[in-house]
Parts: structure tokens; sequence; C-alpha cells
């Protein structure tokens, strides 16, 4: 294996790349914030939908047997949020 003077190694015609340990890190307390940042956000959004569908005077859609699609709307939702807390960094 071929090296240079520093260690590092030169047989694949350049030199390897080296880590080194970040200057700055992201406090310990950022994930639980980031968290509650993206909760709050998900909040308002259901809060709207919610009172989008109690402000709609139409209850069902005219042509289909089945509730408005503002209640699958709100589900998605609901589903989308729950996926995107739980892929959230960890403390």
């Amino acid at each position: 294996m071929k090296t240079s003077r520093d260690g590092t190694d030169l047989s694949a015609g350049r030199p390897a790349v080296r880590l080194r340990m970040p200057r700055e890190t992201a406090s310990h307390r950022a994930p639980l914030f980031w968290a509650v940042r993206a909760g709050l956000g998900w909040t308002a959004l259901q809060l709207a939908e919610v009172g989008w569908l109690l402000n709609d005077r139409i209850d069902r859609v005219p042509y289909l047997p089945v509730p408005s699609p503002q209640y699958l709307l709100i589900a998605v939702t609901a589903v989308l949020a729950l996926f995107h807390l739980s892929v959230m960094p960890r403390c």
C-alpha cells in the first residue's frame, strides 16, 4: 500500500478522504424543537381542514353515495402527519 507522509492512502491514485469532528453540532434539545415545530404545523393544517369541513354547506357529493371527500383529505393528512413525525430525528 502506497502512503504519503501524513498516512493517507495513495494506491487508488487519489488521497483517501479523512473525516474530521464537526466544530459545531446541533443542541441536544434541537430534535425535540424540530418535532414540536413540525407537530404544530400539522395541527394548524388539520384545524384548517376541520374548519373547512364544518363551514362547508354541502355534506355529501350529489352523485356519490359517500360522505364529503373532505373526510378523506383529513384522514390522509393525519396519516402523513403521523408518518412525518415518526421519522423525525430523535434525541
